[in-house]
């Protein structure tokens, strides 16, 4: 049937899918990253990653950045922190990583496994991460 319209042409939409799910339909098998490398805490000298590369081959179901960092949260609910640091007195936690394992300069990423809760606990199964820009100088 044709909708209502200048064009006899134009078809009516079809209706919404049936089954509504709040998991996405298909999880990412691979998370690609290229730009600058300090984000996910590797040094190249000063030069951007041009050429994709697959820093997730196990899926990836979220993630975000901020500042020189990155977060990205893996299939199995755990999450990976990496980026980069420009003073150790500033970290605030930002990379949600222990700043026991944290140093001025390039963080590679590592797995989350502790986090503040009051008190540092450990890790719980990541249902999102967030990111975002911080007042300091990192």
């Amino acid at each position: 049937t044709n909708a209502p319209s200048s064009s006899p042409n134009t078809k009516i939409p079809t209706s919404a899918p049936v089954e509504i799910t709040a998991e996405p339909t298909m999880k990412g098998d691979e998370f690609f990253f290229w730009g600058d490398p300090k984000s996910i805490g590797e040094d190249t000298d000063g030069s951007n990653i041009e050429k994709p590369i697959n820093l997730a081959e196990e899926g990836v179901l979220d993630a975000a950045a901020g500042s020189h960092y990155s977060m990205i949260m893996l299939n199995d609910g755990s999450v990976v922190s990496g980026g980069f640091i420009r003073s150790i007195e500033d970290y605030k936690g930002h990379l949600g990583l222990d700043p026991d394992i944290v140093v001025q300069g390039f963080n590679t990423l590592k797995s989350v496994e502790r986090v503040v809760d009051g008190e540092l606990v450990s890790a719980p199964f990541f249902h999102k991460v967030f990111a975002g820009v911080e007042k300091t100088g990192n």
